[in-house]
């Protein structure tokens, strides 16, 4: 069986729209397109999932069945595509800046307000270090900035 996600989508407007123009319509395909995927699904399916007449279209009983529940899986596989989708434009992580210590007290405490503010989610770790150590730290990859 291989059904594909684009019959499922074809399937769940024609449920919702009882109308294979409308259905076509709302998702972007001809008449003929909505009638080719309804009957590759119900091929590959093994069953009926719709009874149409020239003036209507009815769910059988598994239609209904597979209308009911695939409502939400397709709203669920919506929402984890979305929550992927969204993890490319986040900007998350840990970010080590090594500073002298008379920085670190009087310049960095506004720097890190602002970042934590403006980047919730990441995370500002000051390490104290003498100004002659700060090159060497970021050399050595123990912080990222000093």
């Amino acid at each position: 069986m291989n059904v594909t996600l684009r019959q499922l989508r074809v399937f769940r407007a024609v449920a919702l729209e009882r109308n294979f123009s409308r259905a076509g319509d709302g998702i972007g395909l001809t008449q003929p397109a909505v009638s080719r995927s309804i009957h590759e699904l119900e091929s590959q399916l093994g069953l009926k999932l719709l009874d149409r007449t020239t003036r209507e279209v009815a769910l059988t009983e598994a239609g209904q069945s597979l209308a009911g529940r695939l409502d939400r899986l397709l709203d669920e596989l919506d929402q984890t595509l979305q929550d992927v989708g969204g993890m490319a434009h986040a900007r998350r992580g840990k970010v080590r800046v090594a500073s002298s210590p008379t920085l670190s007290a009087n310049l960095m405490p506004d720097c890190i307000a602002a970042c934590a503010r403006q980047e919730p989610d990441i995370q500002l770790v000051l390490l104290d270090r003498i100004q002659q150590d700060v090159l060497s730290s970021v050399r050595a990859g123990e912080v990222d900035f000093g």
